[in-house]
């Protein structure tokens, strides 16, 4: 039997549903009709939780009107990043120089920087991570992947590469905000081809890349702030049949951005992008000798 994991994003629930609550339970509803196994929200929960703690307790709220068992990580909205974004965008990604018990994520969801969730012979890790690593976020994956003999789906952020080859997505990059730490999870991931996808959100649209080895990268897209989309995936341990679903949103990358939206205003706007398909999963993988450095 098919294990069935809803993955949303970048909620943006302070700005988008605050004021719309209905939309909310309407959407919810839907969920519920999918009944999934698991929902995993890939960060961006709030637009000024790392500031304000009420955004995160707004939200962890609606996320427990689902009805649904969830997961969910944290994005630059709600830990801030680095310190120099914090200096710079002071409410919208304020940096919390403090220990992981201490920061608004922890104390409103009170949850490790990385969870391990396990069903039906599949493995997920959902993971917070800010630059530098202060909370050993690496430390943990790795010693969860070296014990782990089971396909892993990982749940980030921040996507390891750029989520389109060309046109305006192209320019937008992760490293801003994590730095080298970003090198440092792609090698890591890298060295554990047990991860076989690898699921982000941030840029707000949606995409498939291939990074490594048998695995891919899939970002999801917003509800409300860009592409209105997200992902639904039915895996077993031999394969994963993954399609994407609309919102009811624009379908524009920012309604706000200088390009011309005839370039933005698609989905999956990478060469390899599908909105569905079916990737085969195996647990018999040789490791690699050396990290891989195309990216």
């Amino acid at each position: 039997m098919a294990l069935t994991i809803v993955h949303l994003s970048d909620l943006h629930w302070d700005v988008i549903f605050a004021e719309n609550v209905r939309e909310w339970e309407n959407f919810c509803q839907a969920l519920r009709l999918m009944h999934p196994d698991l929902v995993i929200v890939s960060g961006d929960l709030t637009s000024t939780g790392s500031h304000n703690e009420k955004g995160l307790q707004q939200v962890r709220w609606a996320l427990d009107q689902m009805e649904l068992e969830y997961l969910v990580v944290a994005g630059n909205h709600d830990l801030g990043a680095n310190s120099f974004r914090g200096q710079h965008f002071p409410v919208s990604e304020a940096y919390e120089n403090v220990p992981w018990s201490q920061t608004h994520f922890f104390q409103v969801f009170r949850q490790p920087p990385v969870v391990r969730w396990n069903h039906q012979g599949i493995t997920i890790l959902a993971f917070s991570v800010r630059q530098h690593d202060p909370d050993h976020t690496l430390v943990l994956l790795e010693s969860y992947l070296t014990e782990e003999t089971t396909p892993v789906l990982a749940f980030g952020h921040y996507p390891l590469i750029r989520v389109s080859h060309e046109g305006p997505l192209a320019t937008f990059d992760s490293h801003e905000y994590l730095g080298e730490t970003l090198d440092d999870l792609y090698r890591l991931f890298y060295r554990f081809p047990r991860v076989q996808l690898y699921g982000c959100g941030h840029v707000h649209v949606a995409s498939r890349r291939h990074l490594f080895n048998r695995t891919w990268q899939f970002s999801a897209g917003a509800l409300g702030l860009g592409t209105s989309q997200f992902w639904v995936y039915q895996v077993t341990e031999e394969q994963l049949l993954y399609y994407s679903v609309l919102g009811n949103g624009p379908l524009t990358f920012w309604n706000a951005t200088a390009v011309e939206p005839s370039l933005v205003e698609h989905l999956d706007m990478s060469q390899e992008g599908s909105r569905f398909g079916i990737q085969s999963l195996t647990s018999h993988i040789q490791i690699p000798s050396a990290a891989h450095q195309d990216r």
